[in-house]
């Protein structure tokens, strides 16, 4: 499936799982996807993460090593 058909609702599980790693990752607001790499920028209440295609794809079958490095991709804006 192609990343332009993934929402806010596949999103905010893959973001759900990360905020277990890591609590101060704020709510979703926004989402650009990337023309060059097709990868998504969200943005949060609080700052932005970097979410591949592939973690957005596989979203139900992360391995908690993948889940850890999403979490460690939030950039705060504060």
């Amino acid at each position: 499936m192609n990343v332009e058909n993934y929402g806010q609702p596949e999103i905010e599980q893959v973001l759900s799982k990360a905020r277990n790693v890591r609590k101060e990752i704020g709510e979703y607001e926004a989402h650009t996807v990337n023309d060059e790499d097709k990868n998504l920028t969200v943005m949060l209440t609080n700052g932005r993460i970097r979410l591949y295609s592939e973690e957005i794809q596989y979203r139900n079958n992360l391995i908690p090593e993948r889940i850890r490095d999403i979490a460690i991709r939030f950039q705060s804006n504060r």
